[in-house]
């Protein structure tokens, strides 16, 4: 299964409550973010999607507070985390174009392996990283930090670029290829995995990047970072 991860960006005009968790989802009336993760999702070959606001039942505080607790296991038991990063809110969607200022931007036909007609986007190298975080809203939010720190691989859209991040390596489609973990994925857990810190001093790089993030319900700061505790 897919896992999305996303900023709401205030109330959902579908969420799991008792009013409609035996109804089937309509999936018009699903905000385009999720909308483009279940297209995304079906485009990977997966089955399943897991979306916060539909899998936990938001009406009951007990559900939540137990399916909080399973963080952990939801997004390192993911195949992959669809990080919906360029968008603010669930409305905005992220399969839209690109944002570019760059100048040279072809598209070429080429004919796949398997005999389907695809394309591939030629354009400058742009040498100097664009200003300002291409990563987007979700750089700012408390829940996502454990979202993609915990996730096996990720899918980082941008406004900017496509990124693939996983626990050694980050791939871009705008040709960019870094070594060694990525300024995503906090570095301190990804020098733990090797061995290069020591429990404490990832723990406090972690705790110290989680407190710069922006929160919506205050006494969410403690569950929003138990995944990455336990």
């Amino acid at each position: 299964y897919a896992a999305l991860s996303y900023c709401w960006g205030g109330p959902q005009p579908y969420m799991a409550t008792q009013a409609v968790a035996e109804k089937p989802i309509d999936f018009s009336g699903l905000g385009r973010t999720i909308q483009d993760a279940i297209v995304g999702t079906e485009n990977l070959g997966l089955q399943y999607l897991w979306v916060d606001a539909i899998c936990i039942a938001q009406h009951d505080d007990t559900e939540k507070a137990i399916e909080i607790g399973k963080m952990a296991d939801i997004y390192q038991g993911s195949y992959i985390t669809i990080s919906a990063a360029r968008a603010a809110s669930y409305q905005e969607g992220f399969l839209s174009p690109y944002d570019t200022d760059q100048e040279v931007r072809i598209t070429l036909k080429v004919k796949c392996p398997d005999g389907k007609v695809s394309s591939i986007i030629l354009q400058e190298h742009r040498e100097q990283p664009p200003k300002g975080n291409d990563f987007g809203p979700v750089m700012d939010r408390a829940w996502c930090l454990q979202e993609h720190v915990l996730a096996p691989r990720v899918l980082i859209y941008t406004s900017s670029a496509l990124h693939f991040c996983c626990r050694t390596h980050i791939r871009s489609d705008s040709m960019n290829v870094v070594g060694g973990g990525s300024n995503f994925q906090p570095n301190a857990l990804a020098a733990l995995r090797k061995g290069g810190k020591t429990t404490m001093e990832a723990w406090q790089s972690i705790v110290a990047e989680f407190a710069k993030r922006s929160i919506t319900v205050e006494s969410d700061r403690l569950p929003a970072i138990s995944a990455v505790a336990q």
